[in-house]
């Protein structure tokens, strides 16, 4: 099943083995074919497993890049959020939606879950790069965000953000 998943064999495995992909099959077989609509449901049901692989590999990205993002930052956005400072979550939220964008794009473009998780890593790495370089006109960036100033937040959330949206752009190849 692994191969299946990460563009190996060009086939799901066949033999009645112990893995989620054929406990699959045998569900949509078990359909009744008197069942109105019976194949447009098994057509549409096909793509379930392919469609949990790559959200939760998606997920899997979102938290690997809160978590990187986080400990970059000088700042604790999570306790400033957590402290009601809206500065802190429009800079976070937005840098979120401009790593967003490039996985979506990944998702939607690439040939297997490993190509989407290299795509996913590189949205990680430019978003990181953006922080820094947005840091230069703002050298106090961070201090700013952490006592509320809106402008730095926005001016940072709104770079990161575009940022994302160019990277998503560059991956359609």
């Amino acid at each position: 099943m692994a191969g299946f998943l990460f563009g190996l064999n060009p086939s799901p495995p066949c033999a009645d083995q112990c893995n989620v992909q054929c406990s699959f099959a045998r569900f949509l077989r078990a359909i009744p074919d008197e069942f109105p609509d019976h194949d447009m449901i098994l057509q549409s049901l096909a793509g379930l497993p392919a469609f949990l692989v790559y959200f939760c590999t998606a997920l899997i990205a979102v938290v690997a890049y809160l978590f990187v993002y986080t400990r970059i930052t000088p700042h604790d956005e999570f306790q400033l959020i957590r402290d009601n400072d809206p500065a802190a979550a429009i800079a976070l939220g937005l840098s979120l939606l401009g790593f967003v964008l490039p996985v979506v794009s990944a998702i939607a473009h690439s040939a297997n879950v490993v190509d989407c998780l290299i795509w996913s890593l590189i949205a990680l790495i430019v978003q990181i790069i953006v922080y820094y370089i947005v840091k230069i006109p703002v050298p106090n960036l961070s201090a700013r965000i952490a006592s509320g100033e809106l402008a730095a937040a926005i001016w940072l959330g709104l770079s990161s953000l575009a940022a994302g949206a160019l990277n998503a752009a560059c991956m359609i190849y």
